[in-house]
């Protein structure tokens, strides 16, 4: 009996595995970790933080909960850490200069006694104090006064354990692993050609469409900026005069607009809200609304053929790039075309590849070849990181071209894609001509003066730079490069921000999650490497090591511009990492289709999406009526 047992569970040897995956998961993400309930009154939107240690243990980032709370609203409820490992914690009710009132705040967790410090009935005594000024008890609470921009409580903790509820714990693991055996043998057999891809996009495309519903305005970054910039073309098909008052409101504080880049995002956002501008919203949101859109256009693709659920990949691992498809910015739209130019480069049968090879009627070659250089001159009109997507591009049509049969194919491969180059830069040169037409030959001039002029202090390059905002020109400053890397943790900030940090950067998830996303991240990339040097090296070996020099330069690239320019230690800069890897990824993809390595895939996914439902959609700002006329 225990040898029939033990084949079957060989025989199901993944369905086995998803179960013990799930179990951990479900008992270090909801058993064995504490949910604490708060209550607090602020005066305005600020920012509490709590930091937990063990005896003679300092304090740190790694081991903080940070939410944000704004007057009006009082109870929040959020997950915290396993408190069998915590002695010491630190209260930071606010991080600035103000009054906050402490009703409540309770911890609680399976097989420990509740903790609760309830300022109306008792006092908490707190063993340090740092920027407060004074703190008293009143009817409603604790009232803290804070003189500082760092003020904290410091109190022991004092955990007693009681009976675990194994029993009902046991009954527990065994419904998930009911949930997983329902799902895993209802939709194993969409493992075949990627059928799963387009459900997963339209989860996707749901999450999306609920953030940007309900996020209120000015919560999410730069979006302000975008708007201002998107809503100029709403009735304007020329760039604007860069000394127009008109666009003022779209300068940042840099003294610098959107309207002075040469992205074509915003002329296409602003024209697309003026298409749909009947539908009972307003411009604002209906801005916001061309990002979804583009989306729900990925997600159709992906129903459609194959070689899209292949670009589609990567686009699902992670949460950051869902984020940007929630609310007005260029990313969403740049990685928009880029998905787009990889189908037609990795797909057989797709426009472009035909174009390159088929003898086709002029007419059907002059139709492809202005929609294909349209696509590549929105290609060439994106954010500046993507140029290394482009001489990626290079590399495999070089690469596709000389696998082609004969020469006269390629010779034919080669011209066609003169021509769209050819209209692909005249797109381009349009582009940049409208802004020279407008602006005159001494439009760089027009920008450097008005920047001096209009800048605020902290970011205008005229202050004197001891003056200016300590992370401008750190470089210049005399802070080695080592020191962005250990003190300002630039890449730890970057990963993070990579894979779901909100907001203006305040809402992130616990310090767990991105550890499990980063060695999970780390094992899926050593998983795919290594099925690509196994089984396809030989024909997608340059092109490997194409992504891999590439995506190492583009990461240089952003370390460099925040130690000898502005430090923004932001994921999104390193965004075309995800079209290239769609495209070494649609090149091996028959290696790829192993139980490990979509087992894998399918962590990240959840993770993703973990970030998302728990973490930035419970904590956006919102206001779900402020675009409504």
């Amino acid at each position: 009996m225990i040898s029939t047992l033990l084949e079957k569970v060989i025989r199901h040897k993944f369905l086995v595995l998803l179960c013990l995956i799930g179990c951990t998961t479900y008992f270090f993400s909801l058993v064995n970790r504490a949910t604490v309930d708060l209550s607090l009154q602020v005066q305005k939107r600020v920012v509490f933080k709590i930091y937990w240690a063990q005896d003679n243990e300092g304090f740190s980032e790694w081991k903080s909960k940070e939410i944000l709370v704004a007057p009006g609203e009082k109870n929040y409820h959020f997950w915290l850490t396993n408190l069998r490992n915590v002695d010491t914690i630190r209260i930071d009710p606010q991080r600035s200069i103000g009054k906050s009132v402490i009703e409540k705040i309770e911890f609680k967790q399976r097989g420990i006694k509740p903790i609760s410090f309830s300022f109306k009935d008792g006092f908490f005594e707190f063993k340090k104090l740092n920027h407060i000024s004074k703190y008293h008890l009143e009817e409603k609470g604790l009232v803290v006064h804070s003189n500082g921009y760092d003020p904290y409580l410091v109190g022991d903790l004092i955990v007693e354990k009681v009976v675990f509820p194994w029993a009902l714990e046991f009954f527990r693991f065994a419904f998930v692993c009911l949930i997983i055996v329902i799902v895993y043998t209802t939709t194993k057999h969409l493992n075949r050609e990627l059928r799963y891809a387009p459900l997963l996009m339209a989860v996707v495309f749901t999450l999306v469409l609920v953030m940007a519903a309900i996020s209120d305005i000015n919560v999410h970054p730069d979006e302000t900026a975008h708007l201002q910039a998107s809503k100029y073309y709403l009735n304007n098909w020329l760039p604007p005069s860069v000394e127009d008052p008109a666009i003022r409101s779209s300068y940042s504080v840099y003294g610098t607009s959107r309207l002075n880049q040469p992205e074509i995002y915003y002329l296409v956002a602003g024209k697309f809200a003026k298409l749909v501008s009947d539908i009972y919203l307003k411009p604002l949101w209906l801005i916001r609304l061309f990002n979804v859109f583009l989306f729900g256009c990925l997600l159709f693709y992906t129903i459609k053929g194959m070689g899209a659920r292949t670009i589609a990949m990567p686009f699902l691992i992670s949460p950051q790039i869902w984020y940007v498809f929630s609310y007005c910015n260029s990313d969403a739209f740049a990685l928009f075309i880029s998905f787009l130019v990889g189908v037609q480069i990795v797909v057989p049968d797709s426009m472009f590849n035909l174009f390159l090879r088929q003898k086709s009627d002029r007419g059907l070659l002059l139709i492809r070849a202005l929609l294909l250089g349209l696509l590549l001159g929105g290609l060439l009109l994106l954010k500046r990181n993507y140029y290394p997507f482009i001489v990626f591009l290079l590399i495999v049509l070089g690469w596709q071209i000389w696998e082609m049969g004969s020469r006269e194919e390629r010779v034919l491969a080669v011209k066609r894609l003169l021509i769209l180059s050819v209209i692909g830069l005249s797109l381009f040169s349009l582009r940049i001509g409208a802004d020279y037409y407008v602006n005159g030959f001494d439009r760089a001039d027009k920008i450097a003066n008005l920047r001096a002029e209009i800048a605020d202090p902290l970011f205008n390059p005229q202050t004197e730079l001891h003056k200016q905002h300590v992370h401008l020109s750190m470089k210049k400053r005399g802070f080695p490069l080592s020191y962005l890397i250990e003190k300002e943790r630039f890449f730890e900030k970057t990963f993070r921000s990579a894979f779901g940090v909100y907001g203006y950067f305040t809402i992130s998830a616990p310090i767990k999650y991105y550890d499990i996303v980063r060695w999970t991240g780390a094992a899926l990339l050593l998983v795919f490497l290594g099925l690509i040097f196994r089984h396809s090296w030989r024909e997608n070996g340059i092109i490997t090591a194409s992504f891999l020099i590439l995506s190492l330069g583009l990461i240089a690239a952003s370390l460099n511009h925040s130690w000898t320019k502005d430090f923004q230690a932001q994921g999104r800069y390193l965004f075309p990492i995800a079209p290239m890897l769609s495209i070494v990824y649609a090149r091996s993809y028959r290696y790829l289709t192993g139980w490990l390595f979509t087992l894998i895939f399918i962590v990240m996914f959840i993770l993703a999406a973990y970030s998302f439902i728990f973490v930035a959609i419970p904590h956006i700002p919102k206001s779900l009526w402020y675009f409504l006329n």
